[in-house]
């Protein structure tokens, strides 16, 4: 009972410091031209350092630091970098993982895929279409056939939308709101589904119950 008690006492007690003001640290991360920088320390150390930062690009490299797409961005909040929106976690949540309690580290840097991209992509092809309620300005997705596919073998179809889902799974499978993608993959299901109805002119009720091949694999 005792070492029940300890447990949970050590589960309150953050591993780390953060209220040491003296402590200051830097990481950067760059790809291509894209780069990050954080930095464990006050708002002002951030605004020196990116004046820093564009004096040196300008007097070394002979570059202009772009004033509008470099932003400071406090930790709990979420920074754009290659595509995933970055934060920095200060939960300290007891949950359950496999049935032992696990305690949520705060500090821990957290990924996120952000909504607009996988939108972005039913758009970019052509799986949905979006359209706004004149009074409430609420939108309603409809999944869409996707006609330049019709004149494909069946097979190259189904391979299409499954590269397609996959693609974009395996690039954000390290996001904690991975889960989002099933509402994606359920669109681009629906749109395949409208797609083979489309192609042989016939329901799509008809092509989802009947033993066509029309399996996706996420």
């Amino acid at each position: 009972m005792l070492g029940y008690r300890l447990r949970e006492k050590q589960r309150e007690i953050p591993s780390k410091q953060f209220r040491d003001e003296t402590y200051k640290n830097l990481q950067y991360v760059r790809y291509a031209d894209d780069f990050i920088i954080s930095i464990i320390g006050s708002k002002k150390d951030a605004e020196a350092l990116k004046a820093d930062l564009a004096v040196f690009l300008k007097e070394k490299l002979n570059l202009t630091l772009s004033v509008e797409k470099t932003k400071i961005t406090h930790a709990t909040d979420r920074a754009r970098f290659l595509g995933f929106d970055i934060s920095i976690s200060k939960s300290r949540e007891v949950t359950k993982r496999q049935g032992r309690k696990v305690k949520g580290y705060s500090g821990a840097v957290k990924l996120y895929m952000p909504h607009e991209k996988w939108e972005s992509k039913l758009l970019e092809y052509g799986a949905i279409r979006i359209k706004k309620d004149k009074v409430t300005h609420k939108e309603h997705w409809k999944a869409i056939h996707r006609p330049q596919l019709i004149n494909r073998k069946d097979i190259e179809i189904l391979s299409k939308y499954n590269s397609e889902i996959r693609g974009l799974y395996n690039y954000y499978s390290l996001a904690c709101n991975v889960c989002a993608m099933s509402k994606f993959a359920s669109l681009m299901h629906y749109s395949m589904l409208k797609t083979f109805a489309n192609k042989y002119r016939t329901k799509t009720r008809k092509i989802k119950n009947s033993n066509f091949p029309h399996h996706l694999v996420c």
